[in-house]
């Protein structure tokens, strides 16, 4: 499996999120394309260690979609993870993928 980004979550204190290892869920992102409106992609969140005592933990973050907007997502940039209507974590990206510079 390819390795998109790393990734900081800060869970929310949700029952049974405390010892999870694996969240597969929906983000949205603001800068989407105009033919994604809603900005929902489905994502894997494959977590390092089991999240801390005030629900941080570090993962790698894949999209499962090919065509999800990998190359616009920059470190520093936040958004919400959601499983089902329910927000379980925000996001905060630490390092993406690496980019060949343009020629």
């Amino acid at each position: 499996m390819r390795r998109d980004f790393v990734v900081r979550l800060r869970i929310q204190p949700v029952q049974g999120l405390a010892q999870l290892q694996r969240l597969v869920g929906l983000v949205k992102l603001v800068h989407d394309e105009p033919g994604h409106p809603f900005g929902q992609w489905s994502v894997i969140a494959d977590l390092w260690s089991i999240p801390d005592e005030h629900g941080l933990a570090q993962a790698w973050l894949d999209f499962a979609s090919p065509d999800a907007p990998n190359m616009k997502i920059v470190p520093g940039e936040t958004f919400p993870l959601f499983v089902g209507p329910n927000q379980v974590a925000d996001v905060e990206v630490l390092l993406t993928p690496r980019r060949e510079p343009a020629t």
